[in-house]
């Protein structure tokens, strides 16, 4: 049950009715965040409009992180927020194999290379504990990185990746599958 309500399909109209029709497999949660933005639809436009070319560096915009990196983050970062949906949608399947999207949460992460690891651990501590970031953490991302990437990193990893994915999860917006009902023990 989400936390706010959502429109159905038919009440939709210009662009989250696109987007709830044309969801892939890939984002199974797209028609359930279109029908809960029906009250302001130009904050998923705008929020979207973003989001998807600075992913997947689509060209229309300045990106400096390559693709991949970016979904390893991303993949890892849904084990923080709690997001269901982030975990389980695909937005690069071409770049990242399933078994590296399964493997960012397990001793598989440390067969990434030096430039993954390093913005996949930044990511984690950004997860978990933001305040002990230091000096260390900025001079190993730049052994890797330069600054506009790193700058990148931070945007995309704080801002984007891990809020978002909490702000689905507060919402109650994140379960990309449908509820079963509950049974009570007289009933099976």
């Amino acid at each position: 049950m989400t936390r706010i309500p959502i429109a159905e399909p038919e009440e939709l109209t210009g662009f989250l009715r696109t987007l709830h029709d044309d969801s892939g497999a890939n984002t199974p949660l797209l028609p359930t965040i279109a029908q809960a933005f029906a009250p302001a639809p130009e904050l998923l436009e705008s929020f979207i409009s973003w989001y998807f070319p600075w992913h997947s560096n689509d060209g229309t915009q300045p990106t400096r992180l390559p693709v991949r990196l970016k979904e390893l983050v991303r993949l890892r970062l849904a084990t923080f927020s709690g997001c269901k949906a982030c975990k389980s949608a695909r937005m690069a399947e071409d770049v990242v194999a399933e078994a590296d999207a399964l493997g960012v949460d397990t001793e598989h992460a440390s067969e990434f290379s030096a430039e993954e690891r390093a913005a996949l651990d930044f990511a984690e501590k950004l997860a978990i504990d933001h305040y002990t970031i230091d000096d260390a953490d900025f001079a190993g991302l730049r052994a890797h990185f330069d600054d506009a990437q790193i700058l990148e990193l931070v945007i995309l990893t704080g801002v984007i990746y891990l809020g978002f994915g909490r702000a689905l999860s507060v919402l109650a917006l994140d379960n990309p599958s449908c509820e079963l009902p509950k049974l009570h023990f007289e009933q099976v």
